[in-house]
């Protein structure tokens, strides 16, 4: 798993809001038992996206919030499949990780 690798949500309860979460953590960082994901909440699901901090974006034609203030560390063995990647979306989700821990 790599760093804005889409996974998906194997938790029977949340998937069914946030059916993926986005891996935020370095690659440099693999060893670790867990990893530090955001979940991606259907649009039409989650509340009003704030500028900077919870970027929109799409994955299999549905769109989707990256809730970034949810941002969690999750035992690997609790993520299933990748199911893409948000690669293409990186400067954008920096900013997120930068503006909530920094506010800037």
């Amino acid at each position: 798993m790599r760093q804005f690798d889409v996974l998906t949500n194997i938790d029977a309860r949340s998937a069914q809001w946030a059916p993926y979460v986005v891996v935020l953590q370095h690659d440099l960082l693999g060893d670790l038992d867990t990893v530090v994901a955001a979940p991606l909440v259907r649009e039409d699901q989650a509340p009003r996206p704030l500028h900077g901090l919870d970027p929109v974006v799409e994955l299999s034609g549905e769109r989707f919030v990256v809730s970034t203030q949810e941002l969690a560390g999750v035992s690997r063995r609790h993520l299933g499949e990748v199911a893409g990647t948000l690669e293409a979306k990186r400067d954008a989700l920096i900013k997120a990780i930068d503006l909530l821990f920094t506010g800037i």
